[in-house]
């Protein structure tokens, strides 16, 4: 029988390892394919193919050059289903394919010899071209999107590429294990250090790699994925020789947006020097710390650190991005960390700052700081309140640098501006370094800046309402006591509050502060003021003023108490006032004449005595109702409220004031 020698002749060759007497039993697309290489007898074993003696149970003409046998072999019985095909020179029947039922994971399918062995077999030829071969032989490996990626990288990266994937030991006799469908396949392939996984994809009828993991037991440095590797090293060999030339156009295409506008767009890129981009293999690596990928550059003094961030495509189908988002120089010694947007952001906007300060150019001060610091100060004032900052230690000069301190995503620039030596503390915000704060070299109030500023706000606030005569920010600003003693007493600010507000034309002197209260101090023991300042509900509110005009207790008056004074005695001054002015018009009416009531005028009849008729009681209205008092007074007063003119007032300080008294300054 024809197709029982045919298959028998192939089996015997397939036995025996006769490679030569296997290409003549088969066709030559069978030969291409699965034969092509002359160690494809080992991946034959792999297959394991049933072998036995063999008997054909069902043959299939499919037509005058094609056939499909069925045939069961040995003890089992199992069942193979071969495709023969007649060859045209010879006239002779050969095998043109095998299908076996295999089955896997609970499934089973007819897989197809041809298309296994031509896997295994690019699973080989991949292992010789990137563990020997040729550049040429890499890439031909590999599908086209994975080879453009390839093809960008010079001969040492590729190198490192390959020699990292594959491990350092050739494992030719490794056997894969495969999965595969009509157009992918997943193999796994021990090597060296652990084992790798290979994603193949069908391309011009050829099994191409799509992309490659490889699993480390020794390093525990593994790779997610080859491709994405190749990505970050190409990306790092263009950026380093796009910042060697000085290519901001190929910078930018590169670098991530925030990063290149932030930092590299507006620098010299001569002031810092980086790696070139012609690296050898030992002189750099690749880890991913927390999934994010940074390439570890070794120099003779430095380590730079290339940190990348994968940006997802924008489209469906298109490949995610690796772009340049920072890079950080390390001293060897582990003195110092000096990250490029720091270098190259920090000093010009320390400059801005700077200039902006002494300008009062509140807008430009806003957006060269950090959030923290505009929530905290700049937000909550307006030009007007500009002048009574205390800002006077920024002198309006230019800074001149003398150290920079890099820690993370906080760097330390210390200058000399004028007369004195400050430091501006910046922070990062996606690449750009804001002002956080500054420095200022004191005894009497905080060094920071920014927490003077926060201390004496609360002040500055008040003394802004005072001068503009705005008793609700007045409120706002004033302690429970305060407001209920004065503030919410009074329709409008009075007077000497007004005048107060002379004794802060002076310089802040101490800022003194503990956990529930704050002491300002401005100006002299001679002339200024101090305030104290409680903590309410989270906030500092002014609590008490002294006004200083000497050194003698006379010449300093507390303002509350002294407005509490003031106010009563307004208030006794305008009773008496009212009581004057009702003792002239009841004088002046009893000067007139007295008309007669006439009959019916109040409802009745008057009787003849001219008495009170009964059920009747008449009072004059002139009558006054007696004192009443109202709720205790922490000041031990009392309210009199008038029945003539219905007010209620506070009564003059007795001379048992607990208050020393005190003058009003005019």
């Amino acid at each position: 029988m024809t197709e029982l020698r045919t298959i028998e002749m192939f089996n015997a060759a397939l036995e025996s390892d006769d490679l030569d007497g296997l290409r003549a039993a088969s066709s030559n697309g069978f030969d291409e394919k699965a034969l092509r290489r002359s160690d494809a007898l080992k991946d034959f074993r792999v297959l394991r193919l049933p072998d036995g003696k063999t008997s054909v149970i069902n043959v299939d003409d499919i037509s005058e050059s094609e056939k499909r046998v069925t045939v069961e072999v040995g003890e089992r019985k199992r069942k193979v289903k071969y495709t023969l095909l007649k060859d045209q020179e010879t006239q002779k029947w050969v095998v043109d394919d095998i299908h076996i039922r295999q089955s896997r994971n609970g499934v089973t399918a007819a897989k197809s010899v041809t298309d296994q062995m031509d896997l295994l077999l690019a699973v080989r030829e991949l292992i010789d071209a990137w563990q020997t071969g040729s550049r040429p032989d890499v890439l031909s490996a590999v599908t086209s999107d994975f080879a453009d990626i390839l093809r960008e990288l010079p001969p040492t990266y590729l190198a490192k590429i390959t020699s990292r994937t594959m491990g350092a030991k050739s494992n030719s006799d490794a056997k894969p294990d495969a999965q595969l469908d009509e157009s992918v396949a997943v193999v796994r392939l021990p090597r060296s250090t652990g084992q790798m996984i290979i994603e193949f994809r069908r391309e011009n009828d050829r099994w191409k790699v799509s992309d490659m993991a490889a699993e480390s037991r020794q390093d525990k440095n593994h790779i997610s994925s080859v491709k994405q590797l190749a990505q970050i090293a190409s990306v790092t060999h263009s950026f380093l020789a796009a910042y060697e030339a000085n290519d901001k156009s190929m910078l930018k295409h590169i670098s991530v947006p925030s990063f290149f506008k932030g930092s590299l767009a507006p620098a010299d890129l001569s002031q810092v020097k980086l790696p070139g981009s012609d690296l050898g293999q030992d002189d750099y690596y690749i880890n991913m710390e927390g999934g994010r990928p940074n390439v570890i550059v070794k120099q003779a003094s430095d380590v730079v650190k290339i940190s990348l961030r994968k940006m997802s495509a924008k489209n469906l189908g298109e490949p995610d991005q690796f772009l340049v988002d920072e890079v950080t120089i390390y001293e060897l010694d582990g003195t110092e960390e000096k990250r490029l947007s720091a270098i190259f952001t920090g000093r010009a906007i320390l400059r801005l700052f700077s200039e902006a300060i002494a300008k009062g150019d509140l807008q430009t001060i806003r957006h060269s700081s950090t959030q923290d610091f505009n929530d905290r100060i700049w937000k909550n004032i307006s030009s007007d309140i500009w002048p009574m900052l205390a800002t006077d230690d920024i002198e309006s000069a230019v800074p001149e640098v003398v150290s920079t301190v890099y820690n993370g995503a906080t760097t330390e620039i210390t200058v000399t501006q004028g007369s004195k030596a400050l430091t501006y503390v910046m922070q990062d915000k996606d690449g750009v370094l804001l002002v956080d704060d500054v420095l200022v070299p004191t005894i009497d109030r905080p060094s920071s800046l920014k927490r003077t500023l926060e201390l004496t706000l609360p002040v500055v606030l008040f003394r802004y309402a005072l001068m503009k005569d705005d008793l609700r920010l007045v409120q706002r600003t004033s302690s429970k006591d305060f407001n209920h003693m004065i503030w919410h007493q009074v329709k409008q600010i009075p007077k000497p509050a007004i005048l107060a507000n002379d004794f802060f034309m002076v310089p802040l002197k101490s800022v003194k502060q503990d956990d529930n209260q704050t002491l300002v101090h401005y100006g002299t023991q001679y002339r200024g003021a101090k305030v104290r300042l409680i903590r309410e509900h989270g906030f500092f509110l002014v609590d008490q003023i002294e006004l200083i005009n000497g050194l003698d207790a006379s010449q300093r008056s507390e303002l509350k108490h002294a407005l509490r004074l003031k106010l009563a005695k307004d208030a006794s001054d305008k009773v008496r006032a009212a009581r004057e002015a009702r003792s002239l018009q009841q004088q002046q009416k009893a000067t007139q004449p007295h008309e007669p009531l006439e009959s019916g005028e109040l409802g009745f009849a008057p009787s003849d005595n001219n008495t009170t008729k009964q059920g009747f009681e008449f009072q004059s209205p002139m009558t006054k109702s007696p004192s009443k008092r109202s709720q205790a007074d922490p000041f031990g007063s009392a309210e009199i409220t008038d029945s003539y003119t219905g007010e209620t007032t506070m009564p003059p300080a007795s001379d048992t004031d607990p208050f020393t008294p005190i003058t009003i300054p005019e």
